[in-house]
């Protein structure tokens, strides 16, 4: 579902979810008439399409990246087959994937669209917890707060992450978070869990990122 998402906003050039946009869409300023004999003309003309120019190159770079993680990911859908990310580690044993582009530790589009193989049951009120947590956190507006005001929020705007997961594309809400297609795959994630009455035997495949519990060594080293 989260690809169908993606998938759409890159053939319609949405830039949803802080997509990179398409960079032959930034057109550049009008040309003056005279640019060729207007001296002023032409160098006030330059100052205005130099950011312009700019930010075709930084879009055209994010925007190749975006659809060969769309191709990758397409091709693993149509293989409907699990598959497993060899790791490399540095000096440091920091561990990092060595496929480029669709990874766990890519970019937003790119993390929200993978799923674990087998799932957990969401079995507990601890469970629901740290799930809620990551949602909150994915969202960004109570990320610095402590951990119950962040359990509240998703319990307080329980009826629009069930809005904006049943309709995406209507309902664009996910579009505004830190980590948009990552809480979009939350927020769908959430919606199946209460389309089983919030059932303590729902399975969820959705990772879960945590932050580090020994960073200290990370330093040492």
């Amino acid at each position: 579902p989260v690809f169908d998402v993606l998938n759409h906003c890159l053939e319609n050039d949405l830039p949803l979810g802080k997509l990179p946009v398409n960079p032959d869409t930034l057109e550049l300023p009008p040309k003056p008439v005279d640019i060729a004999t207007n001296k002023e003309a032409r160098r006030d003309w330059k100052k205005k399409a130099k950011p312009i120019y700019k930010q075709q190159v930084k879009q055209r770079s994010k925007f190749i990246q975006v659809h060969q993680i769309k191709k990758i990911a397409q091709i693993y859908i149509d293989l409907d087959k699990s598959f497993f990310f060899p790791q490399q580690m540095d000096f440091r044993v920091r561990m990092y994937p060595v496929p480029s582009m669709l990874n766990p530790q890519g970019a937003d589009y790119a993390r929200a669209l993978l799923r674990f193989k087998w799932g957990k049951k969401m079995g507990s009120n601890d469970n629901f917890d740290c799930f809620a947590v990551y949602g909150a956190n994915l969202y960004g507006v109570v990320d610095k707060e402590d951990l119950e005001t962040r359990r509240q929020w998703v319990i307080d705007n329980s009826e629009q992450i069930l809005s904006t997961a049943t309709n995406p594309l209507e309902d664009t809400w996910w579009s505004k978070a830190d980590k948009p297609f990552c809480f979009l795959a939350w927020a769908m994630e959430y919606k199946a869990f209460a389309d089983s009455e919030f059932d303590a035997e729902f399975i969820t495949t959705l990772p879960i990122q945590a932050d580090c519990s020994n960073s200290g060594l990370q330093h040492y080293s």
